[in-house]
């Protein structure tokens, strides 16, 4: 990191740092009286769910004929809520060693060669974290469009793209292409011209340092996606490709705080085919102490689109499921809608709030949060300011699927129902009401607990400035640890450095960077440069990152207008958190 972020970094939050070295001493007159934060019951990050590997494969791999040969393919099938009835499963295939191991050793041996020059590091749509991403070939590619914004590159990567197509061409035509088309003969046969056909070929590069997250999502601009994995489950990383109900998962009718995530275990060579309805993800996990910095995951993408001049048809995808009431269905036809030629420009806000509210009431927790941030507007919408109306749709996605982003919201409104009673959070046997700020406080820590127990890096940012400002006191009331998991001993700083980790670890730089000021005040300097670089490596300092941050929001539910930070009342300590 330069010398002058850093001192941006320290000036631009000076009181994160105070309190930080307050923390860190052991000074905190909060935990004084034996109730140290993180003795009473608070989740801690070693307690968030195990990975846990998809396990729900079909009874046996079938066999398909393809140009190229014999292909095995396996099945898999995951539901959207949690549920796996008939119209609310994904399902996906994978095609072990669809590629040869010489075809990703001359891949890669490209890929990580001098001519590679720097990847894109543009904020990528979905978090608005660095891409480092390569296009090999895309439609504006193809047709002298550069997708390079640097001209310079993109003529220095001309024959490195060239080599590349010629390496993956063949796949293409002789496995890849022909698969998706006789997986999808309805979607891929809609008539002349409208075969389904790769539209964009890129390769995306995770390892320790850069990204290793990409936030769960649909793949809502393609038909189809192709993951080919380049590395190996196992030997180059831990975790990777995870598949998603949402929230969390149901057993017994009721859902459990394990994330809904699945990793798909990919081998190298190893290609996953699905549609776009499909939640899915990435976390790259290190390898064991020792491997850490060997970490590193490498894919291939293909986006295909039923156009052979990768037209746009999406207003298509989705319509006819979703008016079969498919909750998921209509989530992602309320995307498309502006591209509807039935819908006209008058009407399309509104359409797209019916579409979602409708999908709310099936079922569909990230459509439930949309439409609770129409009404707090924080997403444009013609429906007045209603923080009740926004409320109801938050508690109707935590009781539809455990939405994180639900649990958030609501934990952001607690918050602000605590500040707005303008006065500071008392300490320790002071008392409090149980409708005051003391109770809105612990209320908000719990659903940020929960938020966090399924993945959400911005609830476990905030669990750091909650336990750093000496507002999580006392054991909380719902989603938290449960088993007194504080225990030991441990101070209120180290606990807030764990979430911060933690955060950083699930995609978000500004926890590597609060980490990296925290050790810097206890004077540990080296690791705190680790951890300032890891968050620079991940687009912390920026220009782009901040705006980036807002118009992605979590990443998890689909749309902005989440703010990372929360407004919280004065603390204990008599302070207010910086805002990131």
């Amino acid at each position: 990191m330069t010398r002058l972020l850093r001192l941006r970094l320290l000036c631009g939050f000076l009181c994160v740092l105070c309190d930080a070295v307050y923390l860190v001493k052991g000074q905190n007159s909060v935990c004084s009286s034996g109730s140290c934060l993180g003795e009473t019951g608070h989740l801690r990050p070693s307690q968030l769910p195990a990975p846990l590997t998809f396990q729900d494969w079909g009874p046996e791999n079938s066999t398909w004929t393809l140009p190229g040969g014999p292909q095995q393919v396996a099945e898999g099938a995951i539901g959207h809520f949690g549920d796996k009835s008939a119209r609310n499963v994904s399902s996906f295939a994978v095609l072990p060693g669809v590629v040869p191991r010489s075809t990703i050793d001359q891949m890669l041996a490209l890929l990580e060669s001098p001519a590679a020059g720097a990847f894109d590091r543009d904020p990528d749509t979905v978090d608005g974290m660095p891409t480092y991403e390569m296009f090999i070939d895309s439609f504006d590619l193809s047709n002298g469009k550069p997708s390079d914004r640097d001209p310079h590159s993109f003529a220095a990567r001309r024959p490195l793209r060239e080599k590349l197509k010629a390496l993956t061409q063949p796949i293409l035509n002789a496995y890849l292409t022909p698969f998706v088309r006789q997986r999808f003969p309805a979607a891929c046969g809609k008539g002349p011209g409208r075969a389904c056909t790769p539209c964009y070929s890129l390769v995306r590069r995770y390892r320790r340092g850069e990204r290793q997250v990409h936030g769960q999502h649909h793949d809502g601009h393609a038909l189809t996606t192709v993951v080919v994995s380049l590395t190996a489950h196992g030997e180059d990383h831990l975790g990777g490709l995870f598949v998603s109900t949402t929230g969390g998962a149901r057993s017994g009718g009721a859902f459990h705080d394990t994330g809904g995530r699945r990793y798909l275990g990919l081998g190298r060579g190893d290609a996953v085919v699905h549609q776009s309805t499909l939640l899915h993800g990435v976390r790259v996990i290190d390898l064991p102490a020792g491997r850490a910095n060997q970490t590193k995951r490498w894919s291939w993408i293909l986006w295909y689109k039923d156009s052979a001049t990768c037209e746009d048809f999406g207003h298509e995808w989705f319509e006819e499921c979703a008016l079969e009431g498919n909750p998921a269905c209509m989530l992602l036809h309320a995307t498309k809608l502006g591209g509807h030629p039935g819908v006209p420009k008058r009407r399309l806000a509104a359409e797209v709030l019916r579409m979602n509210r409708e999908a709310a009431l099936a079922g569909s927790g990230l459509a439930a949060v949309k439409v609770a941030k129409a009404h707090l507007k924080q997403l444009p919408s013609d429906l007045p300011l209603d923080p009740e109306e926004g409320r109801r749709f938050f508690e109707l996605a935590v009781n539809a699927s455990a939405e994180p982003d639900a649990h958030f919201g609501l934990a952001q409104l607690l918050l602000a129902d605590a500040a707005a009673l303008g006065r500071p959070l008392l300490g320790p046997g002071e008392g409090d009401s149980e409708t005051g700020s003391a109770a809105k406080v612990a209320a908000a820590v719990g659903h940020l607990e929960a938020a966090a127990r399924s993945g959400s890096a911005f609830s476990m940012f905030n669990l750091g400035i909650a336990h750093m400002h000496g507002y999580a006191k006392g054991p909380t009331p719902r989603g938290g640890g449960g088993d007194g998991g504080g225990g030991g001993g441990v101070s209120a700083g180290s606990l807030a450095g764990e979430w911060f980790e933690v955060a950083g670890e699930h995609g978000l730089c500004e926890g590597f960077a609060a980490r990296g000021l925290q050790l810097r005040a206890a004077g540990e300097l080296g690791r705190a440069r680790d951890f300032e670089a890891r968050a620079a490596g991940l687009g912390f300092g920026a220009p782009w990152r901040k705006h980036a941050r807002d118009m992605t929001g979590t990443g998890q539910s689909g749309a902005s207008g989440v703010d990372l930070n929360c407004v919280w009342p004065p603390s204990p300590l008599k302070l207010t958190p910086a805002r990131w």
